[in-house]
C-alpha cells in the first residue's frame, strides 16, 4: 500500500507532501475502519489486557507495508504490556521520527448513550472509548506512514511505536523504549488534537491518604478518632488549598491554572457501623512553569500538618508522579514545522498550546528529544468525552490530521526537516 515514487531530493520534497497528503486522503474510509475495528477491541486499564488489540496493530502495520516489531514486557502483576512498532526505513536506535500512541484505554464508566465498544457514527463524529485518547492517533500515524513514497535508497527513518500502558504510566512502554531499548529519535510526535499543536503539559502526584483508626459502633466513637470525620477535615483541606491554587495562572494556552482535586473517598460498610478505615484520593496537576519538587513538597507538607493535628493513624502513599512536558528551545523549531504543515492543512492558523493533562510525551521531552503532540481531537476535551461518558472524535478530523502527519513525515524523510522548520 506505501506509494512508489522515486528518491525524494530537495527540490522535490514539497511534492513529496502534497502526494503523500493525496494518498491519506484518498484512504480516509481505510483509516476510518482500522480505527472502528480498535475501539471495538476492549483495552480497559486497568486490567491493561491489550494483546488482541496489538496484534491488530501488527496485522494492519503489515497490510500497509510497515517493518513489524513486537515485543511484551511481563510486569510482576498483571498481564503483559506489549508494544509495536511499524518501521518505515531501516531499524535503528536513532530514527529520524517516532511517533507514539496507546491502545490502552481508561475504564467504560457510566452515562454512555452508546455502547462504549459499538465504534457508533452519529453527526459526523465516531463514537467509543479510546477514540479520541488515543486510538484515533494510532490509526492517524499508521495510514500516514502508508501514504509515503517508496524510495529505492531510503533517506530517513520512521517508527510508529505503540504502546499499550499510558494509564499505568508509561514504565513498560515509552520508559522502557528509552531506557531499555536505547531508543533516541531525533524528533517525536506523541498523540494530540486537531485544532493545535501541543507543546506543553501538566505533570501530576497522585496519592492515597488512608486514616486510621478503631471501628466501632457509631453510637460509641469518640469523634476525635472518627475517621470518617476527619476524611471530611481532610477533604476541606485538600479543597481550601486547591481554592488557593487556582488563583494562580499558566502563561501557556489551553493551561488554565495548578489543581488540587479529590477524585475519591471510601470507606465504611453500613449504617450503625464506625469505619476503623477510610481511603481519601488526591491528585495534584503541576503546571511546566512550576517547580515539580516543590508542588510535591507542599503536598506532603499538608498532610504532615494534618497529621500532626490527629490521634488517628495518617498514611500517605504516591501513587503516581509524572513530570510535566515544558516547552524548550529545541523543541521550537519541530513545533513549528509541524504547525506550519498543521496550518496548511486546515487552512487557518494553528496556534501553539499546551493541556492540563499529563500524557506519554513526558518520557521524551524528559530525554531532551524535541516533542510535540498532535493527532485527531477536540480542543474542548470536555466535550470529547475523555475519561468520560461518550468519547468521541470528528470523522473530518481523522481525515484531516492524517494527512497532516503524512506531510510532516514527508517532510523528514525529505533529509531537510531542520532546514524546512
Amino acid at each position: 500500500m506505501i506509494a512508489t515514487e522515486q528518491t525524494l531530493t530537495k527540490a522535490s520534497a514539497g511534492d513529496a507532501r502534497t502526494r503523500a497528503a493525496k494518498v491519506a486522503a484518498e484512504n480516509a474510509d481505510k483509516t476510518l475502519g482500522y480505527l472502528m475495528d480498535l475501539i471495538r477491541i476492549p483495552t480497559d486499564n486497568p486490567p491493561g489486557d491489550c494483546s488482541a488489540a496489538a496484534t491488530r496493530v501488527a496485522s494492519e502495520f503489515d497490510a500497509v507495508g510497515l517493518d513489524v516489531e513486537r515485543y511484551e514486557i511481563v510486569p510482576a502483576l498483571g498481564p503483559p504490556v506489549p508494544t509495536v512498532i511499524g518501521w518505515l526505513g531501516p531499524r535503528t536506535t536513532t530514527p529520524d521520527l517516532v511517533l507514539n500512541a496507546h491502545i490502552d484505554t481508561s475504564p467504560e464508566g457510566d452515562g454512555w448513550t452508546v455502547r462504549p465498544l459499538g465504534a457508533s457514527r452519529r453527526n459526523g463524529r465516531l463514537y467509543g472509548r479510546g477514540a479520541t485518547l488515543s486510538k484515533a492517533d494510532v490509526a492517524i500515524y499508521t495510514y500516514a506512514a502508508a501514504a509515503q513514497p517508496q524510495t529505492s535508497e531510503p533517506i530517513g527513518t520512521v517508527a510508529i511505536a505503540i504502546t499499550a500502558d499510558e494509564g499505568s504510566g508509561g514504565s513498560n512502554g515509552p520508559r522502557y523504549l528509552l531506557e531499555e531499548f536505547g531508543l533516541r529519535p531525533r524528533s517525536a510526535i506523541c498523540a494530540g488534537i486537531t485544532p493545535s499543536v501541543t507543546i506543553a503539559h501538566d505533570g501530576c502526584i497522585q496519592a492515597k491518604i488512608t486514616i486510621r483508626s478503631r471501628a466501632c459502633h457509631q453510637a460509641l466513637v469518640d469523634p476525635a478518632v472518627e475517621t470518617m470525620r476527619l476524611a471530611v477535615a481532610l477533604a476541606q483541606r485538600v479543597v481550601d488549598a486547591g481554592d488557593a491554587l487556582r488563583r494562580r495562572h499558566s502563561d501557556i494556552p489551553g493551561i488554565t491554572c495548578p489543581t488540587l482535586n479529590i477524585t475519591r473517598i471510601c470507606g465504611g460498610e453500613y449504617f450503625g457501623m464506625a469505619p476503623g478505615r477510610v481511603e481519601v484520593w488526591v491528585d495534584r496537576r503541576v503546571l511546566p512553569s512550576e517547580d515539580f519538587d516543590a508542588a510535591e513538597g507542599d503536598l506532603l507538607r499538608l498532610i504532615a500538618e494534618f497529621r500532626d493535628q490527629c490521634q488517628a493513624v495518617v498514611e500517605f502513599e504516591l501513587v503516581q508522579s509524572a513530570v510535566p512536558l515544558r516547552p524548550s528551545p529545541e523543541q521550537a523549531p519541530w513545533a513549528r514545522l509541524v504547525q506550519r504543515e498543521a496550518s496548511a492543512v486546515l487552512g487557518t492558523d494553528v496556534p501553539l498550546g499546551g493541556v492540563p493533562l499529563y500524557t506519554d510525551a513526558r518520557w521524551f521531552g524528559a530525554h531532551g528529544i524535541p516533542t510535540v503532540m498532535y493527532g485527531a481531537g477536540s480542543g474542548d476535551l470536555v466535550e470529547a468525552g475523555v475519561n468520560g461518558q461518550d468519547e468521541n472524535v470528528a470523522e473530518e478530523d481523522v481525515y484531516l490530521a492524517t494527512q497532516v502527519v503524512a506531510r510532516v513525515i514527508a517532510v523528514v524523510l525529505s533529509g531537510h526537516a531542520e532546514a524546512m522548520g
